[in-house]
């Protein structure tokens, strides 16, 4: 079995203030890919917790994609959450408690071909079998309003504990906006998800 993973996550851009206002945007995207050998694919975004407990996650309408058809190894419905790890040549994707310290993403959709997620989504998982695709995850970070994640470039984002003095590049969620895909409207920073019309507002930490 050979396991993958893509990343092709950006961090949150932060602008000067304009009329009161930081200007700030962002995109994540990634992907995954699996093959009968067992190759997955994965690529990343950010999100947070401050206890290890699960936190109480927020319902985005955006995220309410559809179950298109598809499949993987991992058997997870639209809406559920997963914890996404690994490198790019060695990639892993488990069913977590959403809003838990485990999950670091949340199932926005499934679909036959990666190439149709949302192309706002934070990560793409999805498996191959002979060089066939056989199905895909479209995969959201599982925001937690005032929890933190670590969102390196290049890597899964992880659920860290916002006082943890060891983690690094922390971005604690302040507010999660609908019906806008701009982050000018968030305080500091914050991730645009454009296509699907929602802004998750962060600070660093």
């Amino acid at each position: 079995m050979r396991l993958l993973m893509s990343s092709r996550s950006a961090a949150p851009v932060r602008g000067a203030l304009v009329g009161g206002v930081v200007l700030a945007t962002a995109l994540f995207v990634a992907g995954c890919s699996s093959s009968d050998d067992g190759s997955s694919a994965a690529s990343s975004a950010a999100e947070s917790a401050e206890t290890t407990a699960a936190a109480a996650t927020s319902t985005i309408a955006g995220q309410d994609g559809a179950d298109e058809g598809g499949s993987t190894s991992v058997d997870v419905p639209v809406g559920a959450c997963v914890n996404l790890s690994g490198t790019i040549m060695n990639a892993e994707v488990v069913e977590a408690p959403c809003g838990s310290m485990e999950s670091n993403y949340r199932v926005a959709s499934k679909v036959e071909q990666n190439q149709n997620c949302p192309g706002d989504a934070d990560q793409v998982y999805y498996e191959t079998l002979n060089g066939v695709e056989m199905g895909a995850l479209c995969l959201d970070t599982d925001w937690v309003v005032g929890g933190c994640m670590s969102v390196p470039m290049m890597q899964p984002a992880t659920r860290v504990d916002c006082a943890d003095p060891a983690a690094t590049s922390v971005e604690r969620v302040t507010a999660i906006l609908e019906n806008t895909s701009s982050a000018q409207e968030c305080a500091t920073s914050g991730y645009e998800y454009t296509e699907r019309n929602f802004v998750v507002c962060t600070e660093s930490v």
